[in-house]
Protein backbone atom coordinates (compact mmCIF):
# COMPACT_ATOMS: atom_id res chain seq x y z
CA UNK A 1 0.00 0.00 0.00
CA UNK A 2 1.23 3.39 -0.85
CA UNK A 3 1.19 6.11 1.64
CA UNK A 4 0.57 9.58 0.38
CA UNK A 5 1.91 12.47 2.32
CA UNK A 6 0.20 15.72 2.70
CA UNK A 7 1.92 18.47 0.77
CA UNK A 8 0.75 21.15 3.11
CA UNK A 9 -2.16 22.03 0.86
CA UNK A 10 -4.80 20.95 3.42
CA UNK A 11 -5.81 17.76 1.58
CA UNK A 12 -5.78 14.61 3.68
CA UNK A 13 -4.08 11.73 2.01
CA UNK A 14 -5.26 8.18 2.80
CA UNK A 15 -3.61 4.93 2.00
CA UNK A 16 -5.28 3.04 -0.85
CA UNK A 17 -5.73 -0.12 1.27
CA UNK A 18 -7.52 1.80 4.01
CA UNK A 19 -9.69 3.46 1.39
CA UNK A 20 -10.77 0.07 -0.05
CA UNK A 21 -11.67 -1.23 3.41
CA UNK A 22 -13.67 1.90 4.14
CA UNK A 23 -15.47 1.65 0.77
CA UNK A 24 -16.23 -2.06 1.34
CA UNK A 25 -17.64 -1.28 4.77
CA UNK A 26 -19.74 1.54 3.33
CA UNK A 27 -21.03 -0.72 0.52
CA UNK A 28 -21.74 -3.50 3.05
CA UNK A 29 -23.65 -1.06 5.27
CA UNK A 30 -25.58 0.24 2.26
CA UNK A 31 -26.44 -3.34 1.19
CA UNK A 32 -27.59 -4.17 4.75
CA UNK A 33 -29.75 -1.01 4.80
CA UNK A 34 -31.19 -1.91 1.38
CA UNK A 35 -31.91 -5.47 2.58
CA UNK A 36 -33.58 -4.11 5.74
CA UNK A 37 -35.71 -1.79 3.60
CA UNK A 38 -36.69 -4.70 1.32
CA UNK A 39 -37.66 -6.77 4.38
CA UNK A 40 -39.72 -3.88 5.76
CA UNK A 41 -41.33 -3.36 2.35
CA UNK A 42 -42.22 -7.08 2.17
CA UNK A 43 -43.76 -6.92 5.66
CA UNK A 44 -45.81 -3.88 4.62
CA UNK A 45 -46.92 -5.65 1.43
CA UNK A 46 -47.96 -8.71 3.45
CA UNK A 47 -49.82 -6.55 5.96
CA UNK A 48 -51.56 -4.64 3.15
CA UNK A 49 -52.45 -7.90 1.40
CA UNK A 50 -53.82 -9.35 4.63
CA UNK A 51 -55.85 -6.20 5.29
CA UNK A 52 -57.19 -6.28 1.73
CA UNK A 53 -58.16 -9.95 2.12
CA UNK A 54 -59.92 -9.22 5.41
CA UNK A 55 -61.70 -6.25 3.85
CA UNK A 56 -62.85 -8.32 0.88
CA UNK A 57 -64.02 -11.05 3.23
CA UNK A 58 -66.00 -8.51 5.24
CA UNK A 59 -67.45 -6.97 2.07
CA UNK A 60 -68.57 -10.41 0.86
CA UNK A 61 -70.08 -11.21 4.26
CA UNK A 62 -71.93 -7.88 4.33
CA UNK A 63 -73.18 -8.39 0.76
CA UNK A 64 -74.47 -11.83 1.75
CA UNK A 65 -76.20 -10.42 4.83
CA UNK A 66 -77.68 -7.61 2.74
CA UNK A 67 -79.02 -10.08 0.18
CA UNK A 68 -80.55 -12.20 2.95
CA UNK A 69 -82.17 -9.14 4.56
CA UNK A 70 -83.52 -7.96 1.21
CA UNK A 71 -85.01 -11.39 0.54
CA UNK A 72 -86.54 -11.47 4.03
CA UNK A 73 -87.96 -7.97 3.50
CA UNK A 74 -89.50 -9.01 0.16
CA UNK A 75 -91.07 -12.08 1.78
CA UNK A 76 -92.44 -10.00 4.64
CA UNK A 77 -93.80 -7.39 2.21
CA UNK A 78 -95.50 -10.14 0.18
CA UNK A 79 -96.95 -11.62 3.40
CA UNK A 80 -98.27 -8.20 4.49
CA UNK A 81 -99.78 -7.57 1.05
CA UNK A 82 -101.47 -10.98 1.06
CA UNK A 83 -102.70 -10.45 4.62
CA UNK A 84 -104.02 -6.99 3.74
CA UNK A 85 -105.80 -8.37 0.69
CA UNK A 86 -107.34 -11.15 2.78
CA UNK A 87 -108.41 -8.68 5.47
CA UNK A 88 -109.97 -6.42 2.83
CA UNK A 89 -111.94 -9.37 1.46
CA UNK A 90 -113.09 -10.23 4.99
CA UNK A 91 -114.15 -6.62 5.60
CA UNK A 92 -116.12 -6.58 2.34
CA UNK A 93 -117.81 -9.87 3.26
CA UNK A 94 -118.72 -8.55 6.72
CA UNK A 95 -120.02 -5.29 5.25
CA UNK A 96 -122.16 -7.33 2.86
CA UNK A 97 -123.53 -9.39 5.77
CA UNK A 98 -124.22 -6.21 7.74
CA UNK A 99 -126.01 -4.68 4.77
CA UNK A 100 -128.16 -7.82 4.34
CA UNK A 101 -128.97 -7.82 8.06
CA UNK A 102 -129.99 -4.15 7.93
CA UNK A 103 -132.15 -4.92 4.89
CA UNK A 104 -133.77 -7.82 6.74
CA UNK A 105 -134.43 -5.62 9.80
CA UNK A 106 -135.95 -2.94 7.57
CA UNK A 107 -138.08 -5.52 5.77
CA UNK A 108 -139.29 -7.02 9.07
CA UNK A 109 -140.06 -3.54 10.43
CA UNK A 110 -142.20 -2.85 7.37
CA UNK A 111 -143.89 -6.22 7.78
CA UNK A 112 -144.63 -5.44 11.46
CA UNK A 113 -146.17 -2.11 10.44
CA UNK A 114 -148.31 -3.88 7.86
CA UNK A 115 -149.53 -6.40 10.46
CA UNK A 116 -150.28 -3.58 12.94
CA UNK A 117 -152.38 -1.79 10.33
CA UNK A 118 -154.11 -5.04 9.50
CA UNK A 119 -154.88 -5.69 13.18
CA UNK A 120 -156.16 -2.14 13.56
CA UNK A 121 -158.40 -2.70 10.53
CA UNK A 122 -159.94 -5.62 12.46
CA UNK A 123 -160.88 -3.24 15.27
CA UNK A 124 -157.97 -3.44 17.71
CA UNK A 125 -156.79 -0.20 19.25
CA UNK A 126 -153.29 1.11 18.77
CA UNK A 127 -152.37 0.28 22.39
CA UNK A 128 -153.63 -3.27 21.91
CA UNK A 129 -151.61 -3.57 18.73
CA UNK A 130 -148.50 -2.18 20.45
CA UNK A 131 -148.82 -4.84 23.14
CA UNK A 132 -149.71 -2.45 25.98
CA UNK A 133 -153.05 -4.21 26.47
CA UNK A 134 -153.25 -6.96 29.10
CA UNK A 135 -155.24 -9.81 27.70
CA UNK A 136 -157.29 -11.75 30.24
CA UNK A 137 -155.85 -15.13 31.15
CA UNK A 138 -157.32 -17.96 29.20
CA UNK A 139 -157.38 -21.56 30.28
CA UNK A 140 -156.38 -23.76 27.43
CA UNK A 141 -157.65 -27.32 27.36
CA UNK A 142 -155.06 -29.93 28.33
CA UNK A 143 -153.10 -31.53 25.55
CA UNK A 144 -153.70 -35.19 25.00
Amino acid sequence: AKKLNGGGDGVVRVEIGDECVALRQAVSGQQKAIQDLYSELEEERNAASSAANETMSMILRLQTEKAELEMEARQFKRFVEERTSHDQQEILALEELLYKREQTIHSLTCEIQAYKHRLMSYGLTESEVEGDYDFPPYEYPPLK
